[in-house]
């Protein structure tokens, strides 16, 4: 994606992004389009110059993260894996919040496309937030299970392929007992996903650990 600018696109840039942005979604939108029907172009809208920008956050031969604007008060950072550069593998949202003396969250918000205005604020990840429906699934799961195994002194999960950490990260912000390792082969993800993806620093409750799931197993 085109990089960050603190200064308003001017009229003819801000055209020449939009049709970037059409072209490289038009692909993937044509395989939508229901037979018979004869489309060359897909119609793009937005309902301003920042809202769809998109940015660059990693890339290497594996695996890109990128974080595009969907509005003034949120954005959406991806893990993608290559090659299929389509499907999305992990999401958060970014939303604005409260400012805090955390580096980590220094970090998330220098590299955010937000704009935060307020001083006590800045770019966060959304806690709350759960991407995918088979996530919801595997955390509806743990409605079905007592009390006396969630309130356990230690209510340990391992996540094998743990990726960026979305799912390790959504168990340690609403299970207080629990303890999760995330086995991750890729040694770059690790690092991103404590960069990029707001996972906790030297913290026993949510570890990863650098091997490959088969043999940890």
């Amino acid at each position: 994606g085109p990089p960050r600018s603190t200064q308003s696109r001017s009229s003819a840039a801000s055209d020449v992004y939009k049709r970037q942005v059409q072209t490289e979604l038009n692909t993937f939108i044509k395989d939508f389009i229901p037979r018979g029907c004869d489309v060359s172009q897909v119609p793009y809208v937005s309902d301003g110059d920042e809202i769809g920008e998109r940015l660059v956050l990693f890339e290497n031969e594996s695996f890109i993260v990128t974080e595009y604007l969907v509005d003034e008060d949120a954005a959406y950072r991806n893990y993608i894996a290559k090659p299929n550069l389509a499907q999305v593998q992990s999401q958060v949202r970014i939303k604005i919040g409260p400012k805090t003396q955390d580096d980590q969250n220094k970090i998330i918000s220098q590299q955010s496309l937000l704009n935060v205005k307020n001083a006590n604020q800045q770019a966060c990840v959304d806690p709350s937030y759960i991407c995918f429906e088979i996530y919801r699934q595997v955390f509806a799961s743990l409605a079905f299970q007592s009390d006396q195994i969630l309130n356990n002194e230690k209510f340990r999960f391992l996540i094998l392929g743990g990726g960026p950490g979305v799912i390790g990260k959504f168990i340690y912000d609403y299970i207080d007992k629990s303890y999760i390792e995330q086995v991750e082969i890729d040694k770059n993800v690790i690092e991103v996903a404590y960069n990029l993806f707001e996972i906790p620093l030297k913290d026993q409750r949510l570890t990863y650990i650098h091997d490959d799931a088969l043999k940890y197993v």
